[in-house]
């Protein structure tokens, strides 16, 4: 099939147009329904959306990955994936309080700890950095640092 797709498309406009809707999107679209874990009865239930969650998890940060290593110079990927992680790890310095003003706040007017907002963000959070991707990288396509070295495979 690729093969045949490249008779019509560069390879760049392949990835773009067969990995965001292709890989991106399935794990996107199964990290949403987390949102629904506070308001599920059965246990079970909220075990498995969270379990698919977690598997969607995965696969976004293995698309990400690929993503890093199909845009970025070799030289430059360990950099890049790193800086990730920080900015990942960073965030959720302020996430973390967040979610317990939360708790306190819905506590305090409705008297019990809700979930539903930490988890409306969980599920979210995947549309947002998928959006973040399409902004920051329109085409997908190499980067080339200031010595003229590309992250193509083929150059």
């Amino acid at each position: 099939m690729l093969i045949e797709m490249n008779r019509f498309f560069t390879r760049e406009e392949v990835k773009r147009h067969y990995r965001i809707p292709g890989d991106v999107l399935p794990t996107v679209m199964a990290a949403v329904p987390v949102v629904f874990v506070s308001r599920v009865e059965n246990l079970w239930v909220a075990v498995l959306l969270v379990g698919l969650a977690a598997a969607a998890h995965s696969g976004f940060a293995a698309n990400l990955f690929t993503i890093v290593s199909d845009t970025v110079p070799r030289k430059a990927v360990g950099s890049v994936v790193g800086i990730g992680g920080t900015a990942g790890s960073a965030g959720m310095l302020w996430l973390a309080p967040l979610v317990g003003l939360v708790l306190d706040w819905t506590k305090k007017v409705y008297g019990a700890e809700d979930y539903l907002v930490p988890f409306i963000i969980a599920g979210s959070s995947y549309l947002v950095a998928t959006l973040l991707i399409h902004l920051l990288l329109p085409r997908l396509e190499p980067m080339i640092i200031d010595d003229g070295q590309s992250a193509d495979i083929n150059a």
